[in-house]
């Protein structure tokens, strides 16, 4: 027999359509707030959002057997914690009784949501860039540097690299002044790291807060977001002492805090000017789009904005 010829998914997701399609309006389209060019962008199907093609391949856009296998994955593990998930919502909007097993199903998603996102990719990028970049500095601003330099490329016999170069590239590596470019391999890595995330999630209290029935929040290309205290110490804030938000629908957003004292799930009802706040918190922590239901949400946060400025 032939071999079977396997599926090939070019558009993967990092915020599932399951989640996207609860912000759509009753066409199934989602209205976009382009954060980088500060306007209200034009509707777009819940499907056609929050995705690159191969975005889980060792190289962004390029196929490879990896971006399958990870893609292939998060469709299984979608299709287990959907339902989970959903039930979890329904008992948050009913005010019915929360178990500890809903709102740990709820922490797996959080942590699927958080951990693939294109946010932590890009952080966990950044925290590579920044300590090459330190290492390379430290190397270069040694005495001996450009000594060294100069032995190794004398024992290739290289003779087209010149004492000027050198310094040059001394100079360069002490500035920091160059970009460095990464492989994903860093961050799918991580992705072994769900189960632990889940904990994490789930060891934090719980806050669910209620729009009022003619107001909405918000949902963004980084459906977890993180807000991070003031530096503390040598080792800053540990992720139990940051503060996450999840908006779960178009009418409840979830605030996971510091687990120190109080009750692990509450619930409130919050005023138009509270979901305003939420939102602006949500685009300012999101990478290039915001998505909502309505225009109306969009055309208030600017407005606010203008207002400050």
């Amino acid at each position: 027999m032939g071999e079977v010829n396997k599926q090939i998914t070019a558009k993967q997701h990092f915020v599932p359509k399951f989640y996207l399609k609860r912000f759509a309006n009753k066409k199934g389209f989602v209205e976009v707030l382009d954060l980088n060019n500060r306007r209200i962008g034009s509707a777009r199907p819940f499907g056609s959002v929050c995705y690159e093609h191969y975005f889980y391949g060792l190289e962004t856009g390029k196929c490879d057997d990896i971006s399958q296998e990870i893609e292939d994955l998060f469709k299984v593990l979608e299709d287990k914690i959907a339902p989970k998930y959903n039930i979890f919502i329904e008992k948050v909007l009913s005010n019915s009784h929360i178990e500890e097993k809903d709102m740990y199903y709820a922490a797996c998603f959080m942590s699927m949501l958080w951990i693939r996102s294109k946010y932590f990719r890009e952080n966990v990028n950044k925290m590579n860039n920044d300590a090459l970049k330190k290492i390379n500095k430290l190397r270069a601003s040694d005495g001996s540097f450009e000594n060294y330099l100069k032995e190794t490329i004398k024992k290739r016999g290289d003779d087209s690299i010149r004492d000027e170069d050198i310094k040059l590239y001394k100079d360069l590596l002490i500035s920091g002044d160059y970009d460095l470019k990464f492989s994903n391999k860093h961050h799918l890595l991580f992705l072994k790291n769900m189960e632990g995330f889940s904990n994490l999630f789930f060891a934090k209290n719980w806050r669910a807060y209620f729009a009022p029935a003619d107001y909405s929040f918000i949902t963004s290309d980084t459906p977890i977001s993180e807000m991070v205290p003031k530096r503390s110490g040598f080792w800053g804030s540990d992720f139990l002492s940051r503060t996450h938000y999840l908006a779960l629908t178009p009418k409840v957003i979830i605030e996971l805090v510091n687990p120190i004292s109080g009750k692990k799930f509450k619930r409130k009802r919050i005023e138009k000017v509270d979901v305003i706040k939420f939102n602006l918190m949500r685009a300012d922590l999101s990478l290039e789009y915001c998505y909502s239901q309505t225009r109306n949400e969009f055309e208030d946060m600017i407005k606010v904005v203008e207002y400050k400025n």
